[in-house]
């Protein structure tokens, strides 16, 4: 796999939504939110509030399901996974790796 389809596979997504006019609207709107949802899964990390943490990575793995992105996959499924331990390990690593990705997939998309 290349570093590009770890970070998004246009490909496996075009063939998801058919065309790329629908594909370019579900970006940009996913996109738009990202970063009010990382402000929000920073404050719940922040805060150790499990569920509010579980609620934004749902959210991501929700979004990203049909985008496509393995790397930003990890990071949700490892934040959920930490989710589940008692007490609450520290997560600002994982997140950090989320937020990156995230980042990255931005640029990735914006650059075309």
């Amino acid at each position: 796999m290349t570093q590009d389809a770890d970070l998004f596979d246009r490909e496996k997504a075009l063939k998801c939504f058919g065309n790329e006019t629908i594909l370019q609207e579900v970006l940009k709107q996913f996109l738009a939110e990202v970063d009010p949802m990382l402000t929000r899964l920073r404050q719940a990390v922040v805060a150790n509030d499990r569920e509010e943490v579980r609620k934004a990575v749902h959210w991501f793995r929700g979004g990203l399901s049909y985008l496509f992105s393995p790397a930003a996959e990890r990071a949700c499924l490892e934040l959920d996974k930490q989710t589940q331990s008692d007490p609450l390990p520290d997560m600002s690593e994982t997140l950090g790796a989320l937020e990156s990705v995230m980042r990255r997939l931005q640029e990735h998309v914006l650059q075309g």
